[in-house]
């Protein structure tokens, strides 16, 4: 951030990108505690 702070002056957006998914067939097939990590990284961490 301070590298970009000098090069360009500012910073105008910050984007924290992280995302985690299985290739399922169905929703039936995907485990409890996958469905629960897939959340925890995708939707809570926005948060």
């Amino acid at each position: 951030m301070e590298r970009a702070v000098q090069e360009f002056g500012q910073i105008d957006v910050l984007v924290n990108n992280v995302a985690f998914q299985m290739a399922r067939e169905s929703l039936q097939e995907i485990p409890s505690e996958e469905w629960d990590h897939t959340f925890r990284t995708n939707i809570y961490a926005m948060f």
